[in-house]
């Protein structure tokens, strides 16, 4: 799941993405409507999490432009405490 602050648009221009010669996104762009939601599925590794990272700001496309107020990310599974719960 990504929140934006006060559900601010989200602006993905020509973003592209990779790990080294692996190629991950490319050429995408989409426009988010403040307060929309957006389901973004694939099969494993197609990039949805890399492009929820390059929302957040956790990491930088290669090419490409994103715009978004300040957004946090909450993976499905949290594995840099795989010990810890919410509660």
């Amino acid at each position: 799941m990504i929140a934006t602050m006060a559900g601010a648009p989200i602006s993905i221009e020509h973003v592209g993405h990779g790990y080294g010669p692996l190629p991950v996104l490319h050429d995408i762009s989409l426009e988010i409507a403040a307060g929309s939601r957006l389901a973004v599925v694939g099969p494993s590794g197609c990039g949805k999490s890399t492009l929820l990272e390059l929302v957040c700001a956790l990491q930088a496309p290669d090419s490409g432009r994103v715009e978004s107020e300040p957004a946090v990310l909450m993976a499905q599974r949290d594995l840099l405490l795989p010990w810890a719960s919410a509660l």
